[in-house]
């Protein structure tokens, strides 16, 4: 943990993290962190941006049995304020709200890996860029969804 960065280390002791049949948990957990804050840094030069809401369509009561309480959502919007990936029903207690949570930027980075891969995509379909753009967006979404923090096996 000693040669990762404050976003990295941030991501190490915030989220969570999957390993595979090849790595031990905690080089899951370390290349879980440097790809959520790569991905954090990438959606943000990609002019990604996110909204929180209260979810109008869920709350606790599937899970809870005290008193009901809001969840929330979140929508990753691309610079044209295109959605790229969403999430709801995001559980942050009976009084809690995404501000000054660290959670809010774990979800954001979560959802910046498939806003990023959703980007890679949309380029690769634009027959009207040069095709070696359209390669390197390709590559691009190979490495991001072959190895990134979802497709690995968790013990």
């Amino acid at each position: 943990m000693d040669d990762m960065t404050p976003d990295e280390t941030f991501f190490y002791v915030h989220a969570a993290y999957s390993y595979g049949p090849d790595e031990t948990p905690e080089q899951g957990k370390a290349r879980c962190a440097r790809e959520y804050a790569k991905a954090e840094s990438d959606a943000r030069d990609s002019d990604v941006s996110y909204q929180w809401d209260l979810d109008p369509d869920i709350d606790s009561r599937e899970f809870y049995d005290g008193e009901p309480y809001r969840l929330w959502q979140c929508v990753a919007y691309d610079a044209t304020e295109n959605v790229v990936a969403s999430l709801h029903g995001i559980d942050l207690g009976p009084d809690g709200t995404p501000h000054g949570t660290p959670y809010r930027r774990v979800v954001e980075a979560e959802l910046a890996t498939e806003a990023l891969a959703e980007l890679d995509k949309a380029t690769m379909r634009n027959k009207d860029l040069p095709i070696g753009v359209r390669r390197e967006a390709m590559k691009r979404h190979n490495r991001r969804t072959s190895g990134g923090p979802f497709t690995r096996y968790s013990g």
